[in-house]
């Protein structure tokens, strides 16, 4: 006699040992487990605007001329030396999270020249990019980390839910927290662009089977006037009187 038992499972995804997805922005850097790393501002623009300000008022090749020049370039160096240890740090956390454990890193591969432009109406996020020493990072991750993969930069890591797989199109850039109308599922905008990433590069190497979850589409919007139709034919009003 053969018995046979059906029943539903839930299996896990098991991920690689070493592998983290990581999203990318000018104020922090955020990866597919929560946790975020900062990226502090130190680029003195206070005192670099004060000396370049004072430079340009005075007589080239003066003694008051050279001043400002050597305390303008000190400055510079300040920031420059302030950007390229946050990026060793923050690199080594992301990499070698121990001793002797180098992770693989996904990440979405953004052409940061691009990003910045001419135009005022650009000028602080240009400069908040330029200061956030995002090209430093990535630099460094591609030698401190086991592997680095780059996925492609029009992947809509943060438009998706990372649940059920509907697809935000009202979503903006100011946007940083938002709700999934098919799943109710709350996210943070950086944290489940950073789950996107590590399960397109998953399911791209067939790494622990299906990890994309279905594209849901919007459901329809029905319009007040819908409920008056019943079967496609139109009902009457009651008329008022």
């Amino acid at each position: 006699v053969d018995l046979v038992l059906c029943y539903e499972q839930e299996y896990k995804i098991l991920l690689p040992k070493g592998v983290i997805g990581i999203d990318i922005n000018c104020h922090n850097i955020t990866d597919n487990n929560g946790m975020k790393y900062n990226i502090p501002a130190y680029n003195y623009q206070d005192k670099i605007r004060k000396w370049q300000k004072a430079l340009s008022r005075r007589v080239k090749d003066s003694n008051n001329w050279q001043k400002a020049k050597n305390n303008l370039a000190k400055w510079h160096f300040k920031a420059s030396n302030k950007r390229r240890d946050v990026a060793h740090k923050i690199s080594n956390k992301i990499s070698c999270p121990s001793e002797n454990q180098a992770r693989r890193v996904i990440l979405e591969d953004i052409n940061l020249q691009n990003l910045t432009r001419k135009g005022k109406h650009k000028r602080g996020l240009n400069r908040s990019l330029l200061d956030s020493c995002l090209g430093e990072i990535r630099q460094k991750l591609e030698y401190k980390s086991a592997a680095v993969h780059k996925l492609d930069k029009f992947y809509p890591s943060s438009k998706l839910c990372n649940v059920c797989g509907y697809k935000n199109q009202l979503l903006t850039l100011s946007d940083r927290q938002w709700s999934c109308i098919i799943c109710t599922t709350q996210h943070d905008r950086d944290i489940n662009a950073a789950k996107n990433i590590l399960n397109k590069w998953l399911e791209d190497n067939h790494c622990g089977g299906v990890v994309r979850p279905r594209i849901i589409q919007a459901p329809p919007i029905y319009l007040w006037w819908d409920s008056l139709l019943v079967r496609g034919n139109p009902v009457e009003a009651r008329s008022s009187q």
